[in-house]
């Protein structure tokens, strides 16, 4: 028998074994879909029908693949890994959940621990179809094929690679066919913990805490889904995201940091923009130590050897000073300030029964607002950004004065408040002080986690039960709270659980072309984090042009209208100086395209910034104007920009920038350069991706870092005699040998 026939052989008996749990899916789908039709009333259908529609919702499709793979066993039992649980009408197992701790065994098996593993099969499928499969023997296993410490190095079998080179969607898509054995740790790592995934680019790490969370709630009783938050950095990240988990049979709630409100009544909106500036000195730690101070300012301090007065309806009560004050200092230990005010209600009702009946059973209250005011968050936060001429004694050591009047807005009713994203924070900060902390979770997921503010954290933080998974790049961390460390983010969440540390290795997503291009800027981007390492080739080199501005939009249209050509996804990312070319090029070729920024993913063109670019995936990625990026009007980290801009790609990435280039930035040697101008020829059919050797295109983005850093410098030395030139430079370079010189005995 030949080796083809016994591979066909191969697949028609594993053909007919997916039938059959294909029909004993679809006998299950019509039963469950038949319980109202059973039930004994009206209430007891309609609940029967909630839980049909999300039972069946739960189910993969008619036409999906039963199974990913199966494991035979030392014990000679094999065991079929797929989306959900099949048995027969006699309850035998057909196919276990890719969830179940009985198919662990499936991803965690390796060489040096094999788990009783003794074969492993992956199936390659097409609908429910077998087209092909790939085996492993462990006994078999070359020494190439582990690393040193007995684990499976990257497997790029023809399983894996269809997956990762098929086009993306509008969404993230299901990896539960390629989940690798240092993912599904990542997965199954203790509920109870504070999950830190750190992963670069193209590492599949937002994927695996979404399919955590799913593991999660199949393999812990106590969790339920409403149990369970995941946080976005924005509405377009969310849209991304938010269908993988009720594919995968789960439906929790998400959020997009930008759309969170404090469960304060009435609900504030967002109607109000404000500086830079000010969103970060919002943002800051210290705003939380300045709220506290200014609601204890509102409480009244007695003296302790006067007798306190007052009158309430007409009726003056006396008590003692000293007894006063030992109330008031009590009650502020109370724990929150409503709770506080309770308690000295109660010394007041106490102490006033002893003299007689109360004029009015309300009387305690009212004497507890005379030194304890009601407080409502809106309130107390408008004390604080109105009123800065009244904090300028407390801003020693915290805020300055300068910082305080940047801060100050005029005085208006609650109603009309023009509330902003930061005021979001400072209102649920003051919330928790007033009346306690709101809604908890029992699990929360928090994405791109590296840029957010620590007022951010600590909303989240009091959300939480203390079990968080979160996910995040350092090399990828921008906007107003840029980091270069974990140390910066973690010390805002919750210290009550011990932390799980998980750092992702390889990178399965980004090809080695392109990665490597980006990686030319890691260094600078984030020097105390290992870049991943790719796993796969490009089947074409990166893609570099170099025009004028005539030349753009003819360019531009030729090179998006080449890869949709080719059946792929395309993603335009471009600084916001060029958003109106870009959009004007693509109207004007008529291109159909969605506004990310907008949420708007389904489209095959997609036009984004670099700031709401992060987590997304793009077939192809053009990436216009990496200076106008890496320059970046708000000062936030162009070089990480640009770094996020240029690893969206999954399969080709183009990058048109605009001459003149600084010099010493354009490859002028490379064979993928192409000029534009008026006497430049441009090919009337596409242009193909011109070949160079990687590190042509890394050195042009190196040199163009390096030459606005030496613009950077000179401005810098301008504003010294120049005779000082060379001491400052001198002194530099010495610095600059020490740093590299403890950097490598570390």
């Amino acid at each position: 028998m030949t080796a083809d026939s016994t591979m066909a052989a191969e697949i028609a008996t594993e053909q007919e074994y997916f039938d059959r749990a294909a029909g004993e899916r679809e006998r299950r789908r019509r039963a469950i879909a038949d319980i109202p039709g059973a039930t004994a009333n009206k209430g007891a259908a309609q609940r029967a029908a909630r839980y049909v529609e999300a039972r069946l919702a739960s189910m993969a499709g008619p036409l999906d693949q039963v199974a990913i793979g199966w494991i035979d066993t030392d014990l000679g039992e094999r065991l079929y890994v797929g989306h959900e649980l099949i048995r027969d009408e006699a309850s035998r197992l057909l196919v276990t959940s890719w969830k179940s701790r009985t198919a662990a065994a499936y991803y965690k098996a390796r060489p040096a621990d094999p788990l009783g593993v003794r074969r492993k099969r992956v199936f390659r499928c097409t609908g429910n179809r077998v087209e092909g499969f790939v085996d492993a023997v462990f006994d078999d296993v070359p020494e190439t094929s582990v690393d040193a410490d007995g684990a499976w190095l990257p497997q790029l079998d023809d399983a894996l690679l269809t997956e990762l080179q098929a086009s993306r969607a509008g969404e993230l898509r299901s990896i539960i066919a390629t989940i690798q054995a240092a993912q599904y740790e990542v997965i199954e790592a203790p509920l109870d913990q504070l999950t830190v995934i750190q992963g670069g680019p193209g590492t599949g790490k937002t994927a695996i805490a979404l399919h955590r969370v799913s593991w999660l709630l199949y393999n812990h009783a106590e969790l339920d889904a409403e149990d369970v938050l995941v946080v976005g950095p924005n509405s377009t990240f969310v849209r991304y995201i938010e269908d993988l988990l009720p594919d995968l049979g789960d439906d929790v709630t998400h959020l997009a940091i930008g759309d969170f409100r404090p469960d304060i009544r009435p609900r504030p909106q967002v109607r109000g923009r404000e500086s830079e500036n000010v969103a970060a000195l919002k943002g800051d730690v210290r705003m939380a130590g300045l709220l506290a101070w200014a609601l204890m300012q509102g409480v009244e301090r007695p003296s302790a050897v006067k007798t306190w007065e007052a009158r309430v309806n007409g009726r003056t009560y006396s008590f003692d000073g000293a007894g006063l004050v030992a109330a008031v200092d009590d009650a502020l230990q109370a724990g929150t300030y409503q709770q506080a005010r309770l308690r000295l209600c109660g010394w007041f009702r106490t102490a006033g029964s002893r003299n007689g009946a109360w004029a009015d059973e309300q009387d305690p209250m009212t004497l507890t607002g005379q030194i304890m005011p009601e407080m409502t968050a809106a309130a107390l936060v408008q004390r604080v950004l109105s009123r800065a001429d009244e904090l300028q004694g407390v801003s020693a050591g915290n805020f300055t004065a300068e910082d305080l009047r940047q801060m100050w807005r005029e005085p208006r009713p609650s109603a009309q408040e023009r509330w902003t994203l930061a005021d979001m924070f400072l209102l649920d900060e003051a919330e928790e002080l007033i009346n306690g902390s709101p809604q908890r979770y029992r699990h929360i997921v928090v994405d791109e986690v590296q840029d957010l503010s620590p007022m951010q954290l600590r909303a989240l933080a009091r959300r939480s039960h203390g079990s968080m998974t979160v996910v995040g790049d350092i090399a990828q961390s921008t906007g107003l709270w840029s980091r270069d460390d974990w140390d910066d983010l973690l010390c805002h969440l919750p210290d009550r659980l011990p932390v799980g540390w998980h750092e992702l290795r390889y990178g399965y997503r980004v090809p080695r072309q392109i990665h490597e291009l980006a990686a030319s800027l890691a260094p600078d981007v984030a020097p105390g984090v290992e870049p991943p390492q790719p796993v796969r080739e490009a089947d074409e080199e990166p893609f570099w042009c170099e025009l004028d501005e005539q030349a753009f939009a003819e360019q531009l249209a030729k090179r998006v209208v080449h890869h949709l050509d080719d059946d792929l996804g395309v993603g335009v990312i471009c600084p916001t100086s060029r958003r109106q070319a870009v959009e004007a090029a693509l109207t004007d070729a008529r291109i159909d395209w969605g506004d990310a920024d907008r949420a708007e993913l389904d489209a095959d063109t997609t036009v984004v910034s670099p700031e709401n670019a992060k987590g997304l995936e793009f077939d192809v990625t053009v990436v216009v104007d990496p200076t106008g990026i890496l320059k970046n009007d708000d000062g936030n980290r162009g070089d990480r920009l640009l770094y996020v801009a240029l690893t969206r790609a999954t399969q080709r990435l183009d990058v048109i920038a605009f001459a003149p280039q600084p010099a010493g930035v354009t490859p002028e040697n490379s064979p993928r350069r192409v000029e534009g101008g008026e006497q430049a020829e441009i090919a009337e059919t596409p242009p193909t991706a011109v070949s160079v050797e990687p590190v042509t295109a890394a050195d042009a983005l190196q040199r163009q870092v390096v030459g606005l850093m030496v613009d950077d410098l000179m401005g810098r030395l301008s504003l010294i005699a120049p005779h000082l030139w060379q001491p400052v430079l001198d002194e530099v370079a010495a610095r600059l040998g020490k740093t590299k010189s403890d950097t490598s005995s570390s």
